[in-house]
């Protein structure tokens, strides 16, 4: 299994979660981060 890869989607989850709860400026970008993340990970 790739445990690295699923270990980099951690630290990247928690870090979207932390910038999403943690401060709520930041909130449009991170939703940006998002919507670009999930098209080029769907594709």
């Amino acid at each position: 299994m790739k445990k690295g890869v699923y270990s980099i989607g951690k630290i990247i989850f928690l870090s979207i979660f932390v910038a999403i709860y943690g401060t709520p400026r930041r909130r449009p970008f991170v939703s940006g981060y998002i919507l670009i993340d999930n098209r080029s990970g769907t594709s």
